[in-house]
Order: C-alpha cells, then structure tokens, then sequence
C-alpha cells in the first residue's frame, strides 16, 4: 500500500525530530525511562509474564485521560457482561497512564507502541490479541495492517473526527480508504457521522451509530467518597457557611485569569464567591499561580491540601493541580465554565458537568463537541457566552437565579437521555464481533 510505504518512510525522521520535546514532556508529567521502554515493547518481567498467561486478550487502546475513561467504562461493562474474557490495556501519555491505574486495578496495563513495524510485530507476538479496541479515533498505519496481514479484527468505538480531522480524511480518502477499509467496525457516537465514515470507504454495514459511552448515563457513576472528602478539603480552606462556587474545568492559558478576573469582580455583589480552577494540563500549575499572582488574585494549590494550617487570607482560586479528579470536582460547583472554549480552539467535553447536573457554561470554541453542544443550545440545556463581559453577565445571572439554572441544568441531561446504554450495546457488538485467528 503506498501510504503505508511513505509512512514508513517519514516516520523515523518524524520520531527523531519530535523526541526532545517528547523527553521533556514526559519528564514534566513525571514519566520514567521505563516508560520509554514500554513505547517500544520491552516490558518488564512481571508484565510480559502476565501477558504471556493471557489466553488472547481483548486489547484495548487509550491515548489519554478522556480516553481512558471511555475505555474504563467499557472494560467495566465487559468484565460484566464477559466476565472470561481476559483483557489488556494501552495509552500513550502519563497522565492517561495514571488514571488507568486508578480506575482500574488488576488489568495489564502498558504505554502504547510506537507505530513502527518492528514494535509493532513485537506487540502483536507478546499480546497475542482476539482483537483490538481503539478508543475514540487512533488510527495508526501499521497497526492496522499488520493486524490485517494477522486477521485480527480492529474496532473503533466512541468513534469522533474533530472537524479538522474530518476535513483531513476527507480531503486524502482516496489514499486513506485502503487503510480505514480494514477496520471491522466503527461505532459512532452520532447517526449524522456514520455517513462520513461510509465516504471514507468503510463498508455500511460495520459503521453502527451506538451513541457516546462518554455521554451515557447509565455508565457514569459518582465517587462519593472522593466528593466527601474534596468537600472536606474545600472546607479547610473556605470554613464557614456555604460558598458559592464556580468550577473552571480542563482549563488552557490564561483561561484561569480570566475567570479569576471576573469571580474577583463578582465578589461586589457575591462577597463569599471563589473559584476553583482545574487546568487541562497540570504541569502548569507555577504558570498558573504566577499568573494569579501578577493579578493580584490570591491562590492555593490543590496539592498542598490538607494544610497544616489554612492559608490566610482564604484564597479566592483553588487551583486542582492533580489528575483524574475532574469529575468529583464538578459536585462541589454551583456553575461550571467549560475551559479551551475561551482562549483556545475546541473546547472541553461539557458532559460530566452536565451529569453532575450542574449548570453549563460554554464559550464561542466548542468545535470538537460542536453537534452535542448545538443540540443543547436549542434545548436550552446550555449556556454559551461569546466573550469576558457576556460570560460575567450570565454568571451573574446564574447565580441570582438558581432555580432558573437548577432547570437548565435539568434540560441538558435530558438531551443526554439519547445515549443511554451506549456501552452496553457498544460492549454487545464487539464481543458479538469473530475473533481473529491465533497468532
């Protein structure tokens, strides 16, 4: 295939240009050179020892937090709906790494594998797979074809093209459909996305609109245990009655400041205002604080909770600089701002807030959940707010008025409704799927 023979081509020059800034990220998410080595098959003794007892796991992949907890959920309904089948795990960065550990001890858990063939044969040999899951839209070259050459059936499930990878594989379909051609089924989150995915040359009949596994709510559960005790932690840093809080979630640079520019105006009208900032990425925590800082807004850090002695004056910002927490957060917040809608492009999933049922604020960037977020525009299960003196004046708004928001709130999780027992259908299809044979 001459993509794939041009992909092996450019792919080492690829790696080697990007592997300084790979290091240094992987050093700053608190990555090991063990890591390292997993990414090219080498797995340590305890590792390949389990994965060697395996009778042909069901290998599934996650590149990162979000993914993961696709996947988590998925492996949760499997284990019930299958409890024999033994599966396996694989993300590509730190942080996914870490929640995977966390959400889901006991499962054989390892970095992905480059897509360099070797690596990959490697991968193949030691796993010895049914078949393989990918979460979300990880299409990697050889991967695919050697599991062709191997005839192990490949799946994509919660399936999703942002529109800049839409207009990507649409514009080289003719080189892509050999390669997507392979896949035996595609599950796709919305029944508008099955088409494209026929256009890039999948047959119909493997491209299933099952619904989201992330927006359904038979499959999410709260922590609440986590809550009980995030609200404990709150409540050292902020005693007394209650205060009203805004949760900035999964926020980009200078998004915190932003909201802390605006709760710190708001505190005229609603003087026990705070704010609790999660940044998308955590390593930004000392940007973040100075940043803060250079506004004059005071700020503490999640991870130097509990304090031996409560900061004082009570900071104004709570920055949650630890990972895999986000949802338990969203239950302490009387409203929610969804970050990378602001000062970035795409934006963050609105849906976990929305379960929660709290209350929704978006800004004009939601291009990555661009149909969910529409539908719940016209269903009045959203706010969206297109830019700092909007977004104060539906705070404001929302806060004076909390059953109005409490009934928002409400709206949008009904529009959720639409994909209950997305997992458990997604879940059915894949073990309803032949296996591929023994490799």
């Amino acid at each position: 295939m001459f993509l794939i023979a041009v992909y092996n081509i450019l792919l080492p020059f690829f790696l080697l240009a990007s592997l300084p800034r790979l290091l240094r990220t992987m050093r700053r998410r608190g990555g090991t050179w063990k890591d390292l080595k997993e990414r090219f098959a080498r797995y340590p003794p305890g590792l390949r020892d389990h994965l060697a007892s395996l009778d042909r796991p069901i290998w599934i992949h996650a590149v990162s937090v979000g993914e993961v907890l696709v996947a988590a959920r998925l492996v949760e309904t499997l284990r019930q709906i299958a409890p024999h089948s033994p599966l396996f795990l694989t993300t590509t960065t730190t942080t996914g790494y870490a929640t995977a550990r966390e959400r889901l001890p006991g499962l054989p858990i390892a970095y992905s594998p480059l897509d360099l063939r070797s690596v990959v044969r490697r991968t193949l040999d030691c796993v010895r797979p049914s078949q393989i899951i990918l979460a979300e839209s990880e299409i990697w070259p050889n991967l695919l074809s050697l599991a062709q050459t191997r005839q192990i059936p490949v799946s994509v499930v919660n399936a999703r093209l942002s529109p800049r990878s839409r207009q990507r594989y649409l514009r080289f379909r003719r080189l892509l459909s050999p390669l997507l051609s392979t896949l035996d089924l595609v599950c796709v989150q919305e029944s508008a996305d099955r088409e494209l995915w026929i256009q890039l040359g999948l047959d119909p009949g493997r491209v299933v609109h099952t619904g989201s596994i992330k927006f359904d709510p038979a499959s999410t559960t709260h922590d609440a245990r986590q809550i009980a005790g995030f609200s404990k932690l709150v409540e050292s840093i902020w005693p007394g009655p209650s205060r009203a809080r805004i949760l900035l979630g999964s926020s980009h640079a200078g998004e915190e400041r932003l909201l802390a520019e605006i709760v710190a105006g708001l505190r005229t009208e609603f003087p026990d205002l705070r704010l609790i900032a999660v940044p998308r990425h955590f390593e930004r925590r000392q940007e973040v604080l100075a940043d803060l800082a250079a506004a004059q807004i005071p700020a503490f850090l999640r991870s130097q909770l509990p304090a031996s002695e409560p900061p004082h004056p009570p900071p104004v910002v709570l920055v949650v600089d630890t990972t895999g927490e986000l949802a338990s957060w969203y239950a302490l917040a009387d409203v929610v701002v969804i970050g990378k809608s602001f000062l970035a492009h795409g934006g963050q999933n609105p849906v976990e807030p929305i379960l929660a049922e709290k209350p929704v604020v978006t800004g004009p960037h939601m291009e990555n959940f661009a149909a969910l977020c529409d539908t719940l525009l016209r269903n009045g299960g959203i706010r969206r707010a297109a830019d700092a003196g909007s977004l104060t004046e539906t705070l404001r708004e929302l806060l004076r008025q909390p059953a109005a928001a409490a009934a928002m709130a409400e709206r949008g999780r009904a529009v959720l409704q639409n994909h209950v027992g997305a997992t458990r259908r997604t879940a059915d299809l894949l073990l309803s799927r032949p296996l591929g044979a023994p490799s």
